[in-house]
């Protein structure tokens, strides 16, 4: 019995022999394709399919390809994906095996590719619809880009902070700003670093009750890289980045709110003296009056 033409090989004609690799074939997850490319002048045109497996059909929904140009079956792929056609040649012409991650436009999937040549002009596409996981890192990129724009542009100082360690994993440009320090230098940094207003044990201690109770909602004192004190009110709380659990503290620099406050307050003061001073005066001029009567 003579053999098909490359054209119309089909995995159904492998000998008796060789059921078993026949079975595992069919029955593999990933799709295959066994074609054979078509070149004209070292450039490739088109491809043969020559033999595709169960999973081929299921994850393309394409029917019926053995012995058709994949040009019939998808028409106007090679130019809608020509960096397909450049690495199937490629492959097909050098023999040396490429992986790749590609956008099929005419399927409209995501596809991760392995690729080899069994013979000179032919190739063997091992194939898995990766749309869905693109899809994921694409919201996830998406995602992790606006709060990334949330973090760096926020009016406040923002710091991620190790809890046992107190270092800042990561922190924004406002925070930096209000402390004095370049992003590198505010990574090499501690609490304790720019923490006035406790002692290393006191802040140790306040870390502890906001780990215990969750959050916490405080003003204490913030020493920049000048030595400057600043006031500062402060959020913090703990979050679960991955699996780590780490300080979120948002902080607002209040020095200039504390000073109106302290000056209202010193007015305030010096109104009661000036009131208590005409009071007085008032109850001696009355005594004169009488004594004088």
């Amino acid at each position: 019995m003579q053999p098909k033409p490359p054209e119309q090989l089909s995995f159904e004609a492998l000998p008796e022999g060789e059921d078993t690799y026949r079975s595992l074939f069919e029955n593999m997850l990933n799709g295959v394709a066994y074609c054979r490319m078509l070149f004209d002048q070292d450039r490739p045109q088109d491809f043969i399919y020559l033999g595709v497996n169960n999973a081929f059909e299921t994850l393309t929904g394409l029917k019926n390809v053995v012995g058709k140009k994949v040009s019939e079956v998808i028409p106007g792929i090679r130019e809608s994906d020509p960096g397909l056609f450049e690495v199937y040649g490629r492959v097909a012409r050098t023999g040396a095996p490429e992986k790749f991650e590609i956008y099929v436009s005419a399927l409209e999937q995501w596809l991760a590719i392995s690729v080899y040549s069994p013979q000179k002009d032919h190739f063997v596409a091992v194939f898995d619809v990766i749309t869905a996981r693109k899809q994921a890192e694409e919201a996830l990129w998406n995602a992790e880009t606006r709060y990334r724009v949330l973090f760096e542009r926020a009016p406040n100082g923002v710091l991620l902070i190790d809890p046992a360690s107190g270092r800042t994993i990561d922190c924004n440009e406002t925070s930096c700003r209000q402390l004095g320090y370049t992003h590198a230098e505010m990574l090499a940094l501690r609490i304790t670093d720019y923490e006035a207003a406790e002692t290393a044990e006191e802040t140790a201690e306040h870390m502890q009750k906001v780990i215990r109770e969750g959050s916490d909602d405080f003003e204490t004192l913030h020493r920049t890289k000048s030595g400057e004190t600043r006031n500062v009110h402060v959020w913090a709380k703990t979050v679960v980045l991955g699996k780590r659990v780490i300080f979120l503290a948002i902080f607002q620099d209040i020095t200039e709110r504390k000073s109106l406050e302290a000056q209202f307050r010193q007015t305030q003061k010096m109104e009661a003296v000036g009131q208590l001073a005409g009071g007085v005066a008032h109850d001696f001029n009355n005594l004169l009056t009488i004594i004088n009567g």
